[in-house]
């Protein structure tokens, strides 16, 4: 049996657990707002930041696995979640949660979940590694179908006692899944020797720091880099605050529950749908996160004119799928545009920009919520934001398609210069074997 298999499947399990809850704030952040009778800016807060640092503790998460290894930094980060709920459950001040919910957690997550996509990239190439990494990510979402359990957790035990609960589940599922993750040792075949070679002298001689200025060099990327910015904005409110603005829409908490459930299944299906088709759409992974882009926008600016609560779900359920072709493909885009050796570290990057602007979402949606009374201004702004991501998604595959002809047009250039090489010492003796054939003719 494929060890990668094994992989997946025990990367599937953390991100059902670990990052599923971490995706349903939203019900977090009612009983938050109802426990400490704070405004909506506050409540969401603890949820942005948890967010924000499930992204923007990528560079030092990335230092962490690549000096200590995968295994032990996965277990660091199953340890932090564990520990950040734990302590979550005991502060009686909201900003503390802040520190133990928004930091501990959330850097836990991150370290979860890049270790998750570095073992599924060494042990899978290509196309496939998209796909495991979609099967793997579609698990989050399976995790925010399970909201009417978690919405009967905190109504019957109430919050603190349920996050007393969800450490010591967690713990229990997670650590033999962390246990499975092995290096695997790479034995594959070179394209060719001066590639190779060219591949390997980089590895060795670039620091992690150089990574990261040889990537923000490339265009595409810095245009990436944009994209990943003003959708951190956007997406985390919907992470934090669409509860919220269910609850102050007059729905009741299990409506709000089965709203939130049912964004869930339309996000797996479009995870799922995108982790099985991807290999066979006629379009590159980064056009395909752009779409996505563009029907957040759409729905985003449909909310504030939706009449009835029919209509919100409506709205809701195709705003997840975008969501989901989002999430799917958001640790893809940047492999597929990054050099080929700073893959891991491309994605690591890109968190890092997503989780610094997610800390902003509270103060630019929810705050705007807290001064009109409304959450119209927030859709409007984040359909916005949105439309620009998709902008500068489209211009990074216009840059990056120009960069693979010159870099083809490289390649192409090493290899006849390699077969020359190698015709040559087939058709030309080389100065040893030109003194033996001198000494038998001698003879």
């Amino acid at each position: 049996m494929n060890w990668g298999v094994l992989i997946v499947l025990a990367g599937f399990l953390l991100h059902l657990n670990i990052i599923g809850y971490l995706y349903s704030y939203n019900l977090l952040h009612i009983q938050l707002k109802e426990s400490f009778n704070s405004t909506a800016t506050e409540a969401a807060l603890p949820g942005s930041v948890s967010i924000a640092f499930y992204a923007v503790s990528s560079l030092i998460v990335t230092w962490i696995f690549q000096r200590f290894g995968d295994r032990p930094a996965g277990f660091l980060g199953i340890t932090l979640c564990c520990v950040g709920l734990l302590t979550s459950s005991f502060v009686q001040e909201i900003w503390m949660l802040c520190l133990t919910y928004g930091v501990l957690y959330g850097f836990g997550c991150n370290a979860i979940h890049l270790v998750t996509i570095d073992m599924i990239v060494k042990y899978y190439k290509g196309i496939k590694s998209t796909r495991c990494i979609g099967i793997t990510m579609t698990a989050s979402s399976i995790g925010v179908l399970f909201s009417p359990c978690l919405e009967w957790l905190y109504t019957t035990f109430q919050w603190r006692i349920s996050l007393r609960i969800l450490s010591g589940v967690f713990a229990i599922v997670c650590i033999p899944c962390m246990s499975l993750f092995k290096e695997k040792k790479d034995n594959g075949t070179p394209r060719n020797i001066v590639t190779q070679k060219q591949e390997n002298k980089t590895r060795r001689n670039m620091s992690l720091f150089q990574k990261y200025i040889e990537m923000v060099r490339i265009p595409a990327f810095l245009c990436l880099v944009c994209s990943y910015a003003m959708s951190g904005i956007a997406t985390t409110f919907s992470f934090v605050s669409i509860g919220s603005f269910l609850t102050e829409s007059g729905l009741s908490g299990t409506q709000t529950s089965l709203i939130l459930s049912t964004m869930g299944a339309g996000d797996l299906v479009a995870r799922v749908s995108v982790s099985l088709l991807s290999q066979w759409l006629p379009i590159s992974i980064t056009s395909l996160y752009a779409i996505g882009h563009i029907v957040s926008a759409s729905s985003m600016l449909s909310l504030p004119y939706a009449i009835n609560a029919t209509v919100i779900m409506v709205i809701l359920i195709v705003f997840s799928v975008s969501r989901g072709i989002i999430f799917v493909l958001i640790a893809s885009a940047p492999i597929e545009i990054a050099p080929v050796h700073s893959s891991v570290e491309s994605v690591g990057l890109v968190y890092l920009v997503f989780g610094m602007c997610a800390l902003s979402a509270p103060y630019i949606t929810d705050n705007v919520y807290d001064i009109k009374g409304s959450y119209n201004s927030a859709f409007f702004i984040c359909c916005a934001l949105y439309a620009c991501s998709s902008f500068f998604l489209f211009a990074a595959v216009h840059l990056n398609k120009k960069n693979m002809i010159r870099r083809n047009s490289n390649e192409n250039t090493d290899c006849q210069y390699n077969q020359m090489i190698v015709n040559r010492s087939e058709e030309e003796p080389t100065e040893y074997s030109k003194e033996v054939i001198s000494r038998v003719t001698v003879i």
